[in-house]
């Protein structure tokens, strides 16, 4: 993703979704279906994103694993009991502990996003069909009302 970077990807979403939200009601198929494009393929990066956020929370999960055993077992070679040992590996890898709740966090907080960008896509897709039915309606009435003239 060469043209946004991750901060300005996400900003250009909402730009979108403000967009829908607001003018939805009144917008043409024309105009619904270029939001649609434009959201579908800002998804698609958004969804890289999310993998890459997630190989973050992964790699920050596995450093607390291996810190906390390093130090649990350093506690046991130093002589402490395992419970002593295990205690002590707990406040020694707090600092690891958060950065992993944070990445977890990130990671979560963008499998969110794309699950409710997708219900958006949904009810997008439902208005343009709506709005074609509509439209046929009114070309049919139009050409009827033609034909009795």
């Amino acid at each position: 993703m060469a043209r946004y970077t991750d901060q300005q990807l996400q900003n250009k979403i909402l730009s979108e979704l403000e967009w829908y939200e607001f003018e939805s009601d009144t917008a043409t198929i024309d105009q619904l279906l270029g939001f649609q494009d434009r959201v579908s393929i800002m998804s698609y990066y958004l969804a890289r994103i999310a993998a890459k956020t997630k190989g973050s929370y992964l790699r920050a999960y596995f450093n607390r694993k291996l810190d906390f055993s390093t130090s649990k077992v350093k506690h046991i070679d130093l002589k402490s009991s395992a419970a002593k040992a295990e205690e002590l590996a707990n406040i020694e890898t707090q600092g690891v502990r958060l950065c992993e709740i944070e990445a977890a966090q990130a990671a979560h907080i963008i499998e969110l996003e794309l699950k409710q960008i997708n219900k958006v896509l949904s009810a997008c897709q439902q208005r343009i069909s709506f709005e074609k039915a509509e439209k046929e309606r009114t070309e049919k009435l139009s050409s009827y009302s033609k034909t009795q003239k």
